[in-house]
């Protein structure tokens, strides 16, 4: 079923939503949780640019503008994944439902 133009645009506003909040929570917690909480977040920015299927721009936290495409989040993905398997955080927290 394919979305409509005004379904995608809600989509898109209340993932960015998400992503602004779990960007701002993210600094308020341990490095393991830190960890997770950014797992989260590219994880949620790549279902994201699946679903809409364009570039995303961002504001990272030193307000430089970065245009992330579907391609550096799955690079993206999979650096976080290895940097959390190698600090010995249980992989049923990197695990993810979706294909690259």
């Amino acid at each position: 079923m394919e979305m409509t133009k005004v379904k995608k645009m809600k989509m898109r506003k209340k993932m960015s939503n998400i992503l602004d909040q779990a960007n701002r929570v993210m600094y308020q917690h341990t490095t393991t949780r830190r960890r997770i909480y950014k797992t989260f977040l590219i994880i949620t920015t790549f279902l994201l640019l699946k679903i809409t299927k364009r570039p995303l721009i961002l504001l990272n936290n030193t307000t430089k503008t970065s245009i992330l495409t579907q391609t550096n989040y799955e690079l993206a993905l999979i650096s976080v994944q290895f940097k959390l398997h190698s600090s010995q955080v249980s992989e049923t927290s990197v695990k993810s439902d979706f294909k690259i």
